[in-house]
């Protein structure tokens, strides 16, 4: 899982630099054009942050449980 939520922020951190190279401007009335680097990046990085979070949780779950001796 924590692979799996490190892949996803890589993903998510090149589709936004994409995005903000490649295609994001602001035209001359003020309307943002974008294509789909940027929801695409959001996306892949929020579910990113939160699958490393979650086994980072999980890791520290299993080792309380290990160090806690159950009588």
């Amino acid at each position: 899982m924590k692979k799996a939520g490190i892949v996803l922020l890589i993903i998510g951190a090149a589709s936004i630099v994409v995005q903000n190279t490649f295609y994001g401007y602001v035209d001359a009335e003020g309307v943002l054009h974008d294509s789909i680097f940027l929801p695409v990046g959001t996306i892949a990085t929020l579910l990113g942050i939160g699958l490393f979070i979650l086994s980072t949780i999980n890791c520290l779950l299993k080792k309380s449980k290990k160090s806690i001796p159950i009588p």
